[in-house]
């Protein structure tokens, strides 16, 4: 339970829509918290567990700004000092709810924040492309060893992307935490049971399984996989360490199951 003394938000405000937590700290997304009278909202709350003393980041601080009802921390995660905050209706130039991700560093015995960068499909060297709506940083999650050998990565889903014509196909971008460079997932990349459907969502929620301390895998949440036990969702996941090798996850279960997969956790 927060201290009603720290706690100056409304339900309203959407405060505990993404969670996350790494050795003494919590993350609290807060994404539809209006910052200012001009209309900018979003926050992300770092909690200390032990003292629930908090540090508030918001559209506002310095070096991650987007425009208006971004929803800045609809999406949350945090490994080993590195701080991932999702803005999925971030505008992206003259493209509407594009979205955008942000990077940042948590110095947890300071209690003090860097800002790493940001991306959006717009940015320089990430594939695909901004359009209205596609929600870029809806999901993201942190893994190890994608990229490199125990690397720290970011898997980041847009909700509503396509695929050429096919709309909600939904798309990951990859990218290595330290040092940039991204690659973009789709049910069309080597590997990736099934292909992209409208309205696939591949990724609608994703998870890691930690394989040791510095290999992860990566659990995607998809609807209408081409897989003889469903017409609703299933689970996929990478093999450790490595992007190009998924394989179905399903429970051992006799007849039809509907929408296994709709949440997971690692």
């Amino acid at each position: 339970m927060v201290r009603g003394q720290d706690l100056k938000v409304q339900g309203a405000e959407q405060f505990g829509y993404a969670l996350a937590a790494d050795g003494n700290t919590i993350a609290v997304g807060s994404p539809d918290e209006l910052i200012d009278r001009t209309g900018v909202r979003g926050a992300v709350y770092l909690y200390s567990a032990s003292t629930l003393r908090y540090t508030r980041i918001h559209q506002r601080s310095k070096g991650v700004y987007t425009r208006w009802l971004s929803r800045f921390g609809h999406s949350v995660d945090l490994l080993d000092g590195r701080l991932v905050i999702g803005a999925p209706n971030a505008d992206v130039g003259n493209h509407n709810g594009a979205g955008r991700v942000h990077f940042l560093r948590w110095n947890e015995t300071k209690r003090t924040y860097s800002v790493v960068r940001s991306f959006s499909q717009a940015t320089k060297g990430v594939p695909g492309a901004a359009r209205d709506n596609d929600a870029l940083g809806s999901t993201v999650v942190i893994a190890r060893g994608l990229t490199a050998s125990s690397s720290y990565d970011v898997v980041a889903a847009a909700m509503y992307d396509q695929l050429d014509n096919v709309k909600n196909s939904r798309l990951l971008t990859v990218t290595n935490f330290d040092k940039g460079g991204h690659r973009l997932i789709t049910q069309d990349s080597p590997g990736v049971p099934s292909t992209p459907k409208k309205q696939g969502m591949f990724g609608w929620t994703l998870a890691v399984r930690n394989d040791g301390l510095r290999t992860s895998a990566v659990l995607a949440s998809a609807s209408q996989l081409d897989h003889p036990d469903t017409d609703g969702w299933a689970v996929v996941q990478t093999s450790p360490g490595r992007l190009n090798t998924w394989n179905y996850l399903w429970p051992s279960t006799i007849g039809h199951t509907y929408q296994y997969g709709y949440s997971i956790t690692g």
